[in-house]
């Protein structure tokens, strides 16, 4: 004897896989638009941080916030202007937008090999990330850096 159609048992094993699934597949596309968005949000911040890395940089050398009191044990400072807009969500409310701080450390040492005194500046841009995976899990956040290093020169035009 032929039986047409399914059974309740294969009916109901095709709906389980199915709906695991499917809950694979919006899981990945979550994760994956909350990495493009972070990737948003750091190119923002690299925005942000070049910004005021080029403030810091047309400084004069001998400008307070340049400076390393006592010399060669690394100074650190706080951007006036933080806390900083990284990304305001295009909403006029200021309570969506992704926020960080900006500090730098000014280190002067002297060249060994006889190229002069120089100030190591070291700037940072932090703020908090959502974690990846965490979508709809709660606010799971982790600290982000972006660190960038340069050298100025005494005797040198920047």
């Amino acid at each position: 004897m032929k039986k047409n159609g399914a059974t309740l048992v294969e009916f109901i094993a095709a709906m389980s896989m199915g709906a695991v699934f499917l809950f694979l597949f919006f899981q990945n596309y979550a994760t994956i638009y909350l990495i493009h968005g972070k990737e948003a949000s750091r190119q923002k911040a690299d925005a942000v941080a070049l910004a005021v890395l080029e403030e810091i940089m047309a400084l004069d050398y001998n400008d307070l916030l340049l400076a390393d009191t006592p010399p060669g044990t690394g100074t650190s400072y706080s951007y006036p202007g933080n806390p900083v807009t990284i990304d305001d969500k295009g909403t006029p409310d200021p309570g969506d937008d992704l926020t960080g701080t900006i500090t730098w450390v000014v280190l002067q040492e002297t060249d060994p090999d006889g190229g002069g005194e120089y100030k190591t500046i070291t700037v940072t841009l932090r703020w908090m990330e959502m974690k990846a995976g965490s979508e709809g899990q709660g606010t799971s956040q982790y600290q982000e850096d972006l660190v960038y290093v340069v050298r100025i020169y005494e005797d040198a035009a920047y």
